[in-house]
């Protein structure tokens, strides 16, 4: 029934069928999909270009849809829709269109640009865009570029991108391949907040002098509290990279600035740079922050013998905000505790994972406990035995038979119930 529908069109083509043929390319019969090729060629008409950019929509759907290679018949539209006759009204159409839908006329407008003067203006638009695949689309067009003064001055303007991966392919290319103004665009980008960045800027000045003057420089922005927070630590991560020294001096103001990201940054300084004293010292600080981004300091560094807070202390921070992110670090460091608080902490945990929908990582936990306490020969003091008989009545009946059967076993062998 579809395919004879859709076979009546391919002779008599009608307005308005577009979107429904468009759909049908995609059919799971493939004597339908077939047709429905035959007819949506049928319409690649000048009288037909209006429900072509009204469906051009159902077009850049064809894109995700997998039952077919629909590559050859997405480059036939687009030559359509490139022609010299048709683009204008294409581009006026889609100018507030979503991104998808701009992607394609780019690479549309691409097909129909004959040289450099066409070219460079499409690719300016999309350097200046808010879209970064857009953006990088246009660097990996650079290269076909006839005119080197033309490609050098593109590479300069993707420096001025918003986009950390546009900036970072532009930069190197203009390192590896300088001319008389690279030195001035590589100082102005030289405390970029993107690392990579930073690393190829770095390059070029250790190669050519001005590491020191960037580093004066940096330690000013770093200590300059009317900065944005972004710009500083951008500043700070230069100093670690060429003077940690200084870095480290700098960074003693921010042990007390109002921003966590500052704060954090100090404590990690430190942390690197400390022996076992200094490490618990720190440790103990960013657990004592109001800030949760510090207060995670001690989930990312904490390993043996590093300073730990009590267990009901760390407990009460990670239930504050219950994160999945929080609970798998706090399971990844309940080694770091005698093993009955790590037991302790799996029955505390219960609710939070049961929030999350993770207590199949809590029962994972749960019986391996077991096996952590086969060379423990003490049991819990008596306070904790009590917190511990709680927890456990009221999680009990969560658990299959057998997991209860042995967890029963091992706290009543030490006196727990």
């Amino acid at each position: 029934m579809r395919e004879a529908a859709v076979k009546s069109l391919v002779s008599r083509p009608q307005r308005g069928t577009l979107p429904m043929l468009l759909v049908r390319l995609n059919d799971w019969v493939p004597q339908v999909r077939v047709a429905a090729n035959a007819a949506v060629r049928s319409l690649m008409q000048p009288t037909y270009l209006v429900d072509w950019i009204t469906a051009i929509d159902a077009v850049v759907d064809l894109e995700r849809t997998r039952r077919a290679d629909h590559a050859p018949m997405l480059k036939e539209i687009s030559l359509f829709l490139s022609r010299p006759e048709h683009l204008p009204q294409v581009i006026d159409a889609t100018r507030t269109a979503g991104l998808r839908v701009r992607r394609f006329v780019f690479d549309a407008q691409w097909l129909a640009a004959q040289d450099d003067d066409d070219r460079v203006p499409l690719l300016e638009r999309a350097l200046s865009g808010d879209d970064v695949l857009m953006a990088s689309r246009a660097v990996s067009q650079f290269a076909g570029l006839t005119s080197p003064e033309r490609r050098r001055h593109l590479y300069q303007t993707a420096c001025a991108t918003p986009f950390a991966a546009v900036r970072h392919e532009a930069v190197r290319w203009l390192v590896e391949n300088p001319d008389d103004a690279t030195d001035g665009v590589v100082r102005a980008m030289d405390l970029d907040a993107n690392s990579h960045v930073r690393w190829w800027c770095l390059r070029w000045l250790r190669s050519n002098g001005g590491v020191e003057h960037v580093a004066e420089r940096a330690a000013e922005v770093a200590s300059d509290e009317l900065k944005s927070t972004r710009l500083r630590r951008a500043a700070m991560q230069w100093l670690l990279d060429i003077d940690p020294g200084r870095a480290s001096a700098v960074s003693d103001s921010w042990l007390d600035s109002p921003w966590p990201r500052l704060r954090r940054d100090a404590l990690l300084i430190r942390l690197v740079k400390s022996d076992a004293d200094g490490k618990a010292h720190w440790l103990q600080q960013a657990f004592a922050d109001p800030s949760p981004r510090v207060q995670k300091l001690l989930l990312d560094k904490a390993h043996r013998g590093a300073w730990v807070p009590p267990l009901p202390q760390l407990l009460q921070v990670v239930q504050r905000d219950p994160t999945i992110e929080k609970m798998l670090r706090v399971l990844s460091i309940r080694s770091l505790y005698p093993v009955w608080d790590r037991l302790e902490c799996l029955l505390a945990l219960w609710p939070m994972s049961k929030e999350l929908g993770k207590e199949n990582l809590l029962i994972a936990a749960l019986a391996h406990w077991p096996q952590e306490s086969r060379s423990y020969c003490h049991g819990p003091g008596s306070v904790q035995a009590a917190r511990l008989a709680e927890l456990w009545s009221a999680r009990r009946q969560h658990l299959d038979a057998q997991l209860q059967q042995t967890l029963d076993f091992h706290l009543r062998t030490f006196g727990v119930v």
